[in-house]
């Protein structure tokens, strides 16, 4: 009988199925993905399972190889984050002791670049992750399977692409199997992909057969269950989307099962402007749905348009203005040095957002050509491009973002729009931005969660008598 580890990664930075990347500086939050993924495999196989935290359960590194040496597993799947994967070069050194495979879970740009960059990698599973990983364990070679990066001397060879199946396939995650009281924060998959086709996205139009979203039923039913496994009340849970609202048929009956149900939740999640209506906003708010994130990217159409928006700057402010009236929580986000962007054009943007949208939080990132992307290819055909490695993103992100957790200290990228905006440029522009816009507004959260659960105030004061540290911390 095979023995098989779960283990979320050992930084801070890890990544689901859908690609959604979550630094946890504070708290640990309960992996969507490794939950399904430890469901299935329970459910088809015949396996000694063991899942591990380390965030959540407060261990040491020096913690989790001791019970990986104690455990003696045959096969350990971590979702890993590439840009900040180098544990996994500590934890490779327990193979002279500890004969098992790594089998590294990745939903992002790079995958051939670390497959060959981390040896200890016995296989890199890019998509597909949960089907992916039950076939690998019924295999007797894993360069049979199909969706798999591994290594073949000096280089990295591809299986070739698998068949994709449909999220509703998904069974409820396997809870009981995860520390899920000393989680604060619940993630969930609602509905995944994207129809549209972005210049700049590192996802393309994934899964091929576009949008999709779960059952309406089976929603409800993980709710439930989940519910059963913590007494936080209202249950705080991520739907971590890229846009829940893309079909709002079925966001409106969701909701409306939702309240018949009286679910006590209070969701985050995503919408797009150009699928966001009243009666959506009426529906999402009576629901719980009440903390929205909506890409803007760019206060110019004509960057919208050249960069394959399909959106238009009377949706942004349409969504905008509902958001505000039904006083939902919302966060809008912006992008820097998009295709055809000029200095001009991009405090244009800061302008629109700051002065005319008067949205109070607002993220902003500087695009990042990823190698997968039109957006990479425009800029090499320029000859304003030539390689963009993880190491620099690791640069990006540790440098410009201020993650400090990130182990290494990377490599400067280097990169144009025009010949007159480059990546130096881009850096200057963002820290100049970044402390004029607010990327969350306290006072403007705790008015609005009062304002559509005003019981909150007892809760929260109750939970002030008792502790008032424990009280800062929930807020």
């Amino acid at each position: 009988m095979k023995n098989i580890l779960i283990l979320k990664p050992l930084d801070c930075f890890y990544t689901e199925e859908n690609g959604t990347s979550n630094p946890q500086l504070g708290d640990s939050v309960f992996s969507y993905s490794l939950g399904v993924l430890t469901q299935v495999l329970r459910n088809s196989l015949k396996i000694k399972l063991q899942v591990i935290d380390p965030l959540a359960e407060k261990l040491s590194e020096d913690e989790v190889f001791s019970e990986i040496k104690r455990l003696k597993p045959d096969y350990i799947f971590s979702n890993v984050n590439a840009i900040n994967a180098d544990w996994i070069k500590r934890i490779g050194n327990l193979k002279k002791s500890v004969k098992f495979k790594f089998i590294a879970l990745i939903n992002k740009p790079f995958p051939e670049e670390t497959v060959l960059k981390y040896k200890e990698i016995d296989g890199l599973v890019h998509k597909e992750w949960i089907w992916t990983s039950l076939e690998i364990l019924k295999s007797k070679n894993i360069q049979r399977v199909l969706g798999i990066y591994v290594r073949k001397g000096k280089k990295s060879f591809f299986t070739g692409i698998r068949k994709h199946i449909h999220i509703d396939n998904y069974p409820i995650p396997a809870y009981d199997l995860f520390p899920m009281k000393k989680y604060k924060t619940f993630f969930s998959l609602w509905s995944d992909g994207c129809s549209h086709r972005c210049l700049f996205c590192p996802f393309g139009s994934y899964p091929p057969t576009g949008w999709e979203h779960r059952s309406i039923d089976k929603i409800i039913k993980e709710i439930k269950e989940l519910m059963k496994y913590t007494d936080i009340r209202p249950l705080p849970l991520f739907v971590m989307d890229n846009e829940t609202t893309n079909n709002p048929k079925f966001v409106k009956k969701l909701c409306k099962r939702i309240i018949e149900e009286n679910l006590d939740i209070v969701v985050d999640t995503n919408t797009r402007a150009s699928t966001f209506d009243e009666e959506l906003a009426k529906l999402m708010v009576r629901a719980g749905i009440i903390n929205l994130g909506f890409g803007i990217e760019s206060g110019i159409q004509k960057i919208l348009n050249l960069n394959n928006k399909d959106l238009t700057l009377e949706q942004i402010e349409n969504t905008t203005r509902l958001m505000k009236k039904y006083k939902i929580i919302h966060r809008g986000y912006i992008m820097i040095g998009m295709w055809g962007d000029t200095r001009e054009t991009i405090w244009k943007t800061y302008d629109y957002v700051k002065n005319e949208l008067k949205i109070k939080n607002i993220g902003v990132g500087i695009c990042i050509p990823y190698p997968n992307t039109p957006f990479f290819q425009i800029l090499k055909r320029k000859g304003y491009i030539k390689h963009l490695s993880s190491e620099n993103v690791k640069w990006v992100y540790k440098n410009v973002y201020g993650y400090r957790f990130i182990e290494g200290k990377g490599i400067k990228p280097s990169w144009k729009i025009n010949e007159d905006l480059d990546f130096d440029d881009l850096v200057e522009i963002y820290r100049e931005m970044k402390p004029k816009l607010s990327e969350f507004n306290l006072k403007q959260f705790i008015f609005y969660r009062i304002y559509h659960n005003p019981s909150l105030i007892f809760k929260w004061g109750k939970k002030f008598l008792r502790n008032p540290f424990i009280f800062k911390n929930y807020i």
